[in-house]
């Protein structure tokens, strides 16, 4: 299990001057009481996969209609007002593929734990929930209904990779 003074990906340690750092940034984050600051913890990193793979993934979607389920809409309370499409890569794709985006995902989690520098780092884990492509289609009434995915037990953190 990662400590405080590990970056929470491989067990790398963090220098000194990273701690004080991180230190003071989530001091004055936790000293905004009007919550403005949250925004610092948002980020977006823009190409994170190669335009070729995301392509894949989009040809894969959609020549694999029969795996395909709707969500959203009449399958899951509380969500009234949303619908999509998805497809759960996971269930079809190999142990080098799910490595090797599991790998992308380790990459982002340091890359987002050294920009946002919390005294202690989001820790790396060697689970991943389901990959799920989900496609919204435009004039279909298929949308995004604002909600939170935290159920119980359950928190997820979204992770929303773009190549385009």
């Amino acid at each position: 299990m990662p400590s405080a003074v590990t970056t929470g990906c491989a067990g790398l340690p963090v220098s000194e001057s990273t701690l004080a750092t991180a230190s003071s940034a989530a001091a004055n984050a936790a000293a905004d009481t009007s919550g403005a600051d949250l925004r610092h913890y948002i980020r977006t990193y823009d190409h994170s996969l190669p335009a070729e793979l995301c392509s894949k993934l989009i040809d894969s979607f959609n020549s694999l209609a029969r795996f395909q389920q709707r969500n959203g809409r009449g399958v899951r309370a509380g969500l009234d007002d949303s619908a999509w499409t998805e497809l759960d890569v996971s269930r079809l794709s190999d142990a080098p593929f799910l490595s090797f985006f599991r790998q992308l995902v380790s990459q982002a989690l340091h890359r987002y734990n050294a920009d946002v520098g919390l005294p202690i780092a989001v820790p790396d884990s060697p689970l991943l929930s389901p990959l799920i492509l989900k496609r919204y289609r435009a004039g279909n009434e298929e949308k995004f209904q604002t909600h939170f995915d935290s159920i119980n037990e359950s928190a997820t953190v979204i992770w929303c990779f773009s190549g385009i």
